[in-house]
């Protein structure tokens, strides 16, 4: 691996920090990028270190967000989706209710040839 690959995700820290202080002019900032610039040269190690574990924080965030995103989704959208269509198509909910079976799966008596499997859609 080369240096440059090695050390881009502190260089990218480094750019955004940078960015932020172009933006905001916090001092801070500026001391953040320029210590993030000058740590690939100075201590290789805890630039390697310090990308690792970023990268580490990068994965176990994704986790995390893509569990609340997904649960956002399904108890705001689809739950509230699910209820007015049951509300307003009663008729198509009862279908399903009318037998009072225990389950919704329906045993189909056909015989499938070879020609039902050439073209499904």
């Amino acid at each position: 691996m080369t240096k440059i690959k090695k050390y881009q995700t502190i260089f990218i820290l480094a750019v955004i920090a940078l960015i932020a202080y172009a933006i905001f002019s916090k001092l801070w900032l500026l001391y953040i990028g320029s210590f993030f610039i000058a740590l690939p040269f100075l201590c290789p190690h805890i630039a390697e270190k310090l990308q690792e574990y970023w990268l580490e924080f990068g994965a176990v965030l994704g986790k995390i967000n893509t569990t609340i995103l997904l649960g956002f989704v399904f108890y705001a959208v689809l739950t509230p989706v699910a209820l007015i269509y049951r509300l307003f198509n009663k008729k198509v909910v009862e279908h399903f209710k009318k037998d009072n079976k225990a389950t919704l799966f329906e045993d189909i008596d056909s015989v499938y040839l070879k020609e039902d499997f050439k073209k499904l859609w």
